[in-house]
This record gives structure tokens, C-alpha cells and sequence, in this order.
């Protein structure tokens, strides 16, 4: 169980920070954190 909630958590940090850094790049604007972005 523990190590599920750290993948998913794990996950979750992955896909911020990659949305951070495309919205470094202006490449995205303002895209909800709920929404993927595939």
C-alpha cells in the first residue's frame, strides 16, 4: 500500500514539474494541475 501511494505521489511531482517547465518555455498557459496533458 505504501508504495503505491508513492508512486502515484511520485507521479504527481513528475507531472508538475514538467508542466512547470513547459510553462518556463510558453509553450503552455495557466492548464489546470487536474488535467492531463495528454
Amino acid at each position: 500500500m505504501g508504495s503505491l501511494i508513492t508512486l502515484c505521489d511520485r507521479h504527481i511531482k513528475e507531472q508538475l514539474h514538467a508542466t512547470l517547465d513547459q510553462r518556463k518555455k510558453g509553450q503552455i498557459r495557466a492548464v489546470p494541475p487536474t488535467m492531463p496533458s495528454s
